[in-house]
């Protein structure tokens, strides 16, 4: 049973990584919906990258930790697979080149028309939903206060 969970973790750490590799390189694919936000804006492009980042740490952290426990003992695993994970992780990370760049929208040479976080619709559903949630945590505070 310890070789199938060891094979188990293994594998689940390849497919972190590889998860972490293709959203680091396709940011703008975790949020294609145009209609509520702009998917090529810094504010959603920054958290996928740093997301990214942290799904390949996870992964080299799943796959080194399992040799390490196998040599090592008790608490000294942490000390060895984190640094080890770390230097992983700096290997394994996409660094960005022009066409990753230019196509994350960092250095973009046309502008893009639709520059805000929100587009015109979603600020629109936005608001429309702030206005629900208020009245609705009136109403609650209300049945609340009726209630003592």
């Amino acid at each position: 049973m310890n070789g199938l969970f060891s094979l188990l973790a293994i594998a689940a750490g390849c497919a972190f990584i590889i998860l972490g590799r293709w959203t680091y390189h396709n940011p703008r694919k975790v949020f294609p919906n145009a209609f509520y936000s702009n998917p090529g804006s810094p504010l959603l492009v920054t958290p996928v990258r740093i997301f990214s980042v942290l799904l390949i740490f996870v992964g080299s952290y799943g796959i080194l930790a399992f040799p390490a426990g196998l040599l090592l003992h008790g608490y000294t695993v942490l000390f060895v697979a984190t640094p080890a994970a770390i230097a992983a992780t700096w290997l394994l990370w996409p660094k960005p080149t022009g066409e990753t760049a230019t196509s994350a929208g960092l250095r973009e040479s046309v502008p893009n028309p639709v520059t805000g976080f929100l587009t015109r619709q979603g600020k629109w559903i936005l608001g429309i939903s702030l206005i629900i949630a208020t009245a609705l945590a009136i109403m609650v505070v209300v049945h609340v206060l009726r209630i003592r």
